[in-house]
């Protein structure tokens, strides 16, 4: 499965005696990296993830910083025009802000465990792959929407806590990404090149998204 190639089994009759090897057929041989990463629907996938990733990033960012109390998103600049992080009040997380972001974090783990079971109940019972995806895509907007309005609105940490809710289901959503490429790749032979690629790129994209936001 890792590799992604059709795997010849051998049969065997109702007594158990194999009838079948296999053995006369020709091994499968895996598919040149150019083939795989020019093929559309892959680039798309990873085009989309990316993304993704970058504003998921930045939204993990605030959230966090806004539960813990850390930062004004302001002008901080001192008198002298430095910026003293160290000496702010504002850059020292609350003792209370600890179990809000525990309880933020377990929510949303648990609504994504929740929602894997019903996407893959909803996929065995034929639904397609693409709606889901496109759902998964779709409901981050939703949740920066309701992040915004929490901040806007001076809204208490329980509300803000509850956005982690939609975050778990774009989460949960997103184990499609996987099952479609490994649909898409399924007798290439290259699946796990494909699944290290995307998740390096994801890594980049998280990574400087963060670095663009800190700076």
């Amino acid at each position: 499965m890792g590799r992604g190639f059709h795997c010849h089994t051998e049969q065997r009759d109702d007594q158990g005696c194999v009838v079948n090897t296999h053995e006369d057929e020709p091994k499968p041989e895996a598919a040149s990296y150019l083939d795989v990463f020019a093929d559309k629907r892959i680039s798309a996938l990873t085009a989309a993830d990316v993304f993704h990733v970058i504003a998921e990033a930045n939204v993990g960012l605030i959230f966090n910083a806004t539960l813990a109390g850390v930062g004004n998103f302001g002008n901080n600049d001192d008198d002298d025009g430095n910026n003293d992080d160290a000496s702010d009040d504002d850059a020292i997380m609350s003792r209370s802000a600890i179990p809000l972001l525990a309880t933020a974090g377990s929510a949303a783990q648990i609504f994504m465990i929740l929602g894997t079971y019903l996407v893959g109940h909803l996929t065995a019972q034929g639904w397609g792959r693409k709606p889901f995806y496109v759902a998964h895509l779709s409901i981050h907007p939703i949740r920066v929407i309701l992040i915004l309005i929490c901040l806007w609105t001076n809204a208490s940490s329980v509300w803000l806590v509850a956005t982690e809710l939609v975050g778990g289901l774009t989460g949960a959503l997103g184990v499609v990404n996987a099952f479609m490429r490994a649909d898409i790749l399924f007798g290439s032979g290259r699946f796990n090149v494909v699944d290290g690629f995307q998740a390096k790129i994801r890594g980049i994209a998280a990574t400087s998204s963060s670095y663009v936001l800190a700076t």
